[in-house]
């Protein structure tokens, strides 16, 4: 079997009464798979092995927003000397990106004994990135012909490998009764994030920027290959249920 899937996103940013459309469409593959059946007379009535691959979320999204609030390099930060004020703010504009997905790949065996006692056993692997970046420019003077001009640069990317296991048991004691136990074990992640929203020293300022005062030129910036990274493992919850049908 085969599925794809298609999104249309449509993503209206208002920011302080400045409005825009952000619309984007994506075709991805949502699901493949298949299932061979083997059928024989003796108590094994039936045996299936299957394969199957999902996208359970997409995380794509894009869209930008710009306005004009209130300024936030509205001093020179990084030389006390210079006292121009660059309050008459006259651009704001951000714009933030995200791509990955969640995915399962997923393998199972299930089994017929007799018509009376049905068992599966399944494998999944799991695995999970997301990428986010996001971006903001100002634009401000001092009412004059002094301006700053400012660039700043966030990313984040985080990434995650995991599996857990699933077993079902089908008793089906008479035609009009059937009872039921199944179990899915926790999901074991293996996670690494990394990112540049973090600060190198006292004086430094979150992510990237690069930040240009006409009245004390030239541009203040940090370092563009600034990193942080944690390594950590994830576990959820696990699942027992029980049924009974007639």
């Amino acid at each position: 079997s085969l599925t794809l899937g298609f999104t249309d996103q449509n993503l209206n940013a208002n920011f302080y009464n400045t409005s825009i459309d952000n619309n984007s469409a994506n075709l991805n593959l949502s699901q493949l798979g298949g299932v061979m059946v083997f059928e024989n007379d003796s108590q094994l009535n039936k045996l299936n092995l299957g394969i199957n691959y999902q996208v359970n979320n997409q995380f794509k999204n894009d869209w930008t927003s710009e306005g004009v609030s209130f300024p936030t390099w509205n001093i020179n930060f990084f030389n006390a000397l210079d006292e121009t004020e660059y309050n008459h703010l006259e651009s704001q504009k951000y714009r933030n990106i995200s791509s990955g997905n969640q995915s399962e790949l997923n393998f199972s065996i299930a089994a017929d004994f007799d018509d009376t006692f049905f068992f599966g056993l399944s494998f999944s692997s799991h695995d999970f990135n997301l990428k986010e970046e996001a971006t903001r420019e100002e634009y401000a003077t001092n009412g004059a012909d002094e301006y700053v001009d400012a660039y700043e640069y966030f990313w984040q990317d985080v990434k995650g490998e995991g599996f857990s296991l699933g077993v079902g048991l089908i008793y089906k004691p008479t035609h009009a009764l059937r009872v039921g136990l199944s179990y899915t074990s926790p999901t074991w992640f293996e996670v690494h994030e990394e990112s540049n929203y973090y600060l190198e020293n006292d004086n430094d300022f979150y992510g990237y920027y690069d930040v240009l005062y006409s009245s004390d030129p030239p541009s203040y910036y940090n370092s563009d290959t600034k990193l942080q990274t944690f390594d950590y493992q994830l576990r959820t919850p696990s699942k027992l249920t029980g049924s009974i049908a007639t």
